[in-house]
């Protein structure tokens, strides 16, 4: 039911965001080209859904480290899907705060885990690949073509999400996977019939 909830909360917010984004979002920095339908960067938004697909895999990990990755990816994924889908200031907006809360869950992640370095060093590998990419590749930037069937920035989201799947899988809880919560026991002795 929660799952429901939240979806219809999701969806609501989309609208919301739809029926009041601005008719000229100005040129944004995400080098692509903007259009009027409902998606605004097709190629953005839709690449926003890997980080979505990633968030879903790893938030049912038994590993409590990696769900926190897994929803710092639900998150992020989330906002840069309104963000990109709409161009809302609020969503822009969102979008930047989600992402700092993804790395912040990220750093809590792995306060609780050992680390396997060899996963965790590809996983910066692709991190730093990332974010030389978002740099690189924002409006008015080296690698910008807004006429490109896939931008960098699209390339940004594939790349984080591979980087996080990859640096989940690197971490390990100390304590064990967290214990399935159990249903309280019925008490079946009701005494002298």
């Amino acid at each position: 039911m929660k799952r429901i909830l939240i979806a219809i909360a999701v969806a609501a917010i989309f609208v919301i965001l739809q029926l009041t984004r601005p008719d000229n979002p100005g040129t944004g920095n995400d080098c692509e080209l903007i259009t009027v339908g409902i998606l605004r960067q097709p190629g953005n938004a839709s690449t926003s859904l890997v980080l979505l697909l990633a968030g879903v895999v790893l938030a049912y990990s038994a590993q409590r480290s990696r769900r926190r990755i897994g929803v710092g990816l639900l998150i992020a994924g989330t906002a840069s899907t309104l963000a990109h889908t709409t161009l809302h200031p609020w969503a822009l907006a969102a979008d930047g705060i989600a992402a700092s809360i993804a790395v912040l869950l990220g750093v809590l992640a792995l306060t609780d885990a050992t680390i396997r370095p060899r996963l965790m060093i590809l996983a910066a590998v692709l991190g730093s690949a990332a974010m030389a990419l978002w740099v690189l590749s924002r409006s008015g930037r080296p690698l910008c073509d807004p006429d490109a069937m896939f931008t960098g920035h699209a390339g940004w989201h594939v790349l984080i999400a591979l980087a996080a799947i990859v640096a989940a899988a690197s971490l390990t809880d100390r304590r064990g996977p967290a214990e399935a919560p159990t249903s309280p026991t019925l008490d079946t002795d009701h005494g002298p019939s």
